[in-house]
């Protein structure tokens, strides 16, 4: 016997009917006649009759009704139980300085509206802790970017998020086409962040292209940086996504520099290899690793 088979036999005796059973399961009605027989093979005992144009239950059928309906309460209760137990608890989380101050407001959104009863503690650590701070067991999930390369680990990669030169809406580069290089090494008031992922990069694309840059000012954190350039205190480059909300309200402007390739970051989400996730936790890598989380950091 199994769940199928008791759960057609229920509703035929609750219906009377196996038209209205087959309806109510959303099957068609050899599915339903299916079922039954194969219960009443395993029974050994015919459990249904036909009674002017009515279905009831034989002497077996009534004797196996209250058990069919205990086994089905019982996998319904067991769901139930489950599914509290993954609605409820608290994820560790272990997030990257830089990747905490935009990828986990996309991240938390979208699991909150979903899972509105688990709670998420957050550990901020320096990116170089987040794989050894999960594969430790201290964090059940790590946040990053960029990706680690470390073994042991079951990675998630997002889509590359491209860096952007942006500008206060003031700023002269802001209504220019694009720009180039030798105009921005020239600009007195470029920010930076202690963000090695690709500030390097560009360092030496604007060294092989004859520019010697020299920021005014290392901001330390890229959330720092942007509020900074939108009080117009300079221009940076910086990951796009960090600065979404200001360029769709122009808060800022993003230009083009035409004699360089501006680098993309990766970041990923991160979990021991062979350590099943707690409930709240794989609640929480399931929202990460879907589609929703990945438009929004596409």
């Amino acid at each position: 016997m199994d769940l199928g088979q008791l759960e057609a036999f229920v509703a035929i005796c609750r219906s009377g009917s196996f038209h209205a059973a087959a309806r109510a399961l959303h099957l068609s009605q050899p599915a339903i006649t299916s079922r039954i027989r194969a219960l009443e093979y395993a029974a050994g005992a015919d459990l249904l009759i036909r009674k002017r144009g009515h279905v009831a239950p034989t002497d077996a059928g009534r004797a196996l009704l209250p058990h069919a309906r205990a086994a089905l309460d019982a996998v319904a209760e067991a769901h139930r139980a489950v599914g509290g137990a993954r609605e409820s608890g608290t994820v560790r989380l272990a997030v990257s300085v830089n990747a905490g101050a935009y990828l986990l407001p996309e991240l938390l959104r979208s699991f909150w509206a979903r899972h509105t009863l688990i709670e998420v503690d957050v550990r901020v650590c320096p990116a170089a802790e987040v794989a050894s701070r999960v594969l430790d067991g201290e964090a059940q999930i790590g946040l990053t970017r960029p990706a680690p390369e470390q073994s042991g680990l079951v990675l998630h990669r997002f889509p590359d998020d491209p860096v952007r030169l942006v500008v206060p809406p003031d700023h002269p580069f802001a209504s220019h086409p694009s720009v180039t290089s030798a105009e921005v090494a020239a600009e007195q008031r470029l920010i930076v962040s202690s963000d090695k992922a690709y500030w390097e990069d560009l360092r030496a694309q604007f060294a092989r292209a004859g520019a010697a840059v020299h920021p005014v000012l290392d901001a330390g954190l890229l959330e720092v940086s942007k509020q900074l350039v939108t009080a117009g205190i300079g221009v940076a480059f910086l990951p796009e996504l960090l600065v979404r909300e200001e360029l769709r309200t122009g808060r800022l402007v993003a230009v083009p520099v035409a004699d360089l390739e501006l680098p993309v970051v990766s970041a990923a989400i991160l979990r021991a290899e062979g350590r099943d996730l707690p409930a709240p936790a794989a609640a929480l890598w399931e929202v990460a690793t879907g589609d929703e989380v990945t438009l929004l950091v596409a």
